[in-house]
């Protein structure tokens, strides 16, 4: 977990194996899910106290199954006449739901003086509760707190993040959430979900605290809440929801513009406070003989003297499919375990045999081979699309950019007065919002790169939340008409944008010497006439405009990038997708 976010990078170590239990204290052998503060709260004892019962625990935030830990006796106290279990918890750093679960209270708002209470360390506000992730899927209908099966686009199914599933912290509107902040950050969705299931211990809580008071989803040290104008005790009070906007504004900071496009990228910039986005990156400091190397030296898979960013990550990704036993489950049905290692080789930890049965896998899927689990091999070995795409040896040829042809330049970086432009493939439509144009209603609040028409060949550094990502337009004839020829690739409902298609057209933009295919997003619609996988023309009737999500009118949010291969989007000018005069 990020105990030191901007300060020095010694966070995540690990258990150093069996330890000596003390005679007059119970073992409990760690299960796969648990946490060190659901193992306290579970037994009655405080997170404080089971952390000084056990110093063979290098970093509290780290266990593993089968490692075998002390618990001490649970604390006693005796109610005083005036006490409430609010007044009770409050002095014994924890709350009435641990004292209520630790003590089988079935009043909270009846105690009696004289009363023997056991202090329970809080309890996260919810254990894995599917720890075998896509092994052991849910039957049975959803409860309030489930999100959608998949993402917004289809490809990913949320459930498979170790934690998520029936979690009542992670509803639809969380859920939402995090796509919408996805967007504006230029990561995906299921990382940083990933990221806060591992920052948690699966409980998406965001009052859960590690041993060093770091608090909540990506577990906020003080210095750094307070220099995102808070407490790490006022996000500890939020809900899920609410805390999201101070995970948007940790990743929206400058140091990270760019570099959030990989799963790789989104956690180092949370254990480190430097983004790292190549997983053979090592991360700053994170080598022999410093002390953020010490800390996390299990993470030297191959045992060279530094951790990358993907070592660094593995666990993490691992997560994002249910899990590292639910990873060894699906190596031994991949054929990557040898017959002789598969009894007892799922142990939910990430050794030298796993490693060996991940790169047998990688090698036999003309993977990267690595040794370590990451989004790649993970999409591969669980099945789980990446990115859709189309096969353009079938399709019809693409329409040009100058068969667009507009009959002005599209204001950029600002919006001197509304401009009415004509189009032969679109009709006639009324700029309200210039590309990348400042202080729109619709202002971006996480940094992003843009190509101008000016320099078309270098992308710019664009500051957060004081630009469009895009253009606004509406038409004249209420209609929305796709500019280009491709292939709808998803399809949106909830969230800022309202309904929402993205289409991944058949134009190509030349990036670093490069080819890229050109993405193109339509928002705010009041409905779509074509659906996910549909292939469209150049001017084809795709919808109705509107004004859903957050909209002030009948319009349209119109946006054009390309993807790089660490998942950065470049979000580019309309005006060099097509013909313009001047």
């Amino acid at each position: 977990m990020s105990v030191n976010q901007v300060q020095s990078a010694d966070t995540r170590g690990v258990s150093n194996g069996q330890a000596n239990l003390a005679s007059d204290s119970q073992a409990y052998e760690v299960e796969h899910g648990d946490s060190l503060s659901s193992i306290a709260a579970q037994h009655g004892v405080s997170l404080d106290k089971l952390i000084a019962s056990n110093p063979q625990i290098i970093n509290p935030d780290l266990i593993y199954p089968g490692d075998r830990i002390s618990i001490p006796e649970a604390e006693q106290y005796t109610v005083q006449s005036g006490d409430t279990l609010s007044s009770i918890a409050a002095r014994n750093g924890t709350t009435v739901d641990a004292l209520v679960q630790a003590n089988n209270i079935d009043n909270p708002n009846l105690i009696y003086p004289g009363d023997q209470l056991r202090i329970a360390g809080a309890q996260p506000d919810q254990v894995d509760s599917n720890p075998e992730g896509p092994t052991a899927p849910t039957n049975g209908p959803s409860g309030p707190g489930t999100p959608p099966v998949t993402n917004a686009s289809g490809e990913f199914d949320y459930n498979q993040i170790q934690g998520l599933a029936n979690n009542p912290n992670v509803t639809p509107a969380f859920i939402s959430e995090v796509e919408a902040m996805a967007e504006r950050l230029g990561a995906k969705p299921e990382h940083l979900l990933a990221v806060m299931s591992f920052e948690t211990g699966g409980s998406f809580s965001p009052s859960e605290r590690n041993f060093i008071g770091a608090t909540g989803l990506i577990q906020f040290i003080p210095s750094t809440a307070r220099g995102l104008g808070t407490s790490t005790a006022e996000l500890a009070r939020m809900s899920p929801v609410e805390q999201l906007e101070f995970v948007e504004k940790y990743f929206a900071q400058p140091q990270y513009a760019g570099k959030l496009g990989t799963l790789e990228g989104v956690y180092s910039s949370v254990l480190s406070g430097t983004a790292t986005p190549d997983p053979n990156d090592t991360l700053p400091g994170f080598v022999r003989g410093r002390p953020a190397y010490s800390s996390n030296s299990p993470l030297d898979y191959n045992n060279d003297g530094r951790i990358t960013s993907g070592e660094a990550t593995s666990q993490v990704a691992a997560r994002m499919f249910g899990g590292v036993r639910a990873v060894q489950e699906q190596l031994v049905a991949s054929g990557a375990v040898p017959s002789s290692q598969q009894a007892g080789f799922a142990d939910g930890r990430l050794g030298p045999a796993t490693t060996a049965a991940i790169e047998n896998f990688q090698q036999s899927n003309g993977l990267q081979v690595t040794g370590f689990i990451n989004d790649e091999t993970g999409r591969a070995l669980f099945g789980v699309n990446g990115q859709t795409s189309t096969d353009d040896s079938q399709q019809p040829g693409p329409t040009t950019g100058t068969d667009l042809q507009l009959s002005q330049f599209i204001h950029e970086g600002s919006t001197p007065g509304r401009q009415t432009i004509n189009s032969p493939v679109i009709g006639e439509f009324v700029i309200t919002e210039g590309f990348m144009a400042r202080g729109g209603p619709h202002s971006s609040k996480g940094p992003a790169l843009a190509i101008f028409s000016d320099n078309p060949g270098s992308a710019r550094n664009i500051q957060a939340g004081v630009y469009n990502l895009g253009i606004d337009y509406f038409t004249t004839n209420g209609r929305i008409d796709s500019w280009f020829s491709g292939t709808v690739d998803r399809i949106t409902t909830t969230g800022g944008y309202g309904n929402r298609l993205i289409m991944r057209s058949d134009e190509t933009f030349s990036y670093q010497g490069r080819e890229y295919p050109v993405f193109a997003h339509y928002a705010h619609a009041d409905n779509f006439t074509v659906g996910v996988g549909d292939r469209i023309s150049a001017g084809q009737d795709i919808g109705d405009q509107g004004s859903t999500g957050s909209s002030t009118g009948d319009h349209v949010d119109f946006l054009t990038w390309i993807e790089l291969d660490n998942g950065t989007r470049v979000f580019i000018s309309p005006n060099l997708l097509a013909g313009t005069e001047r």
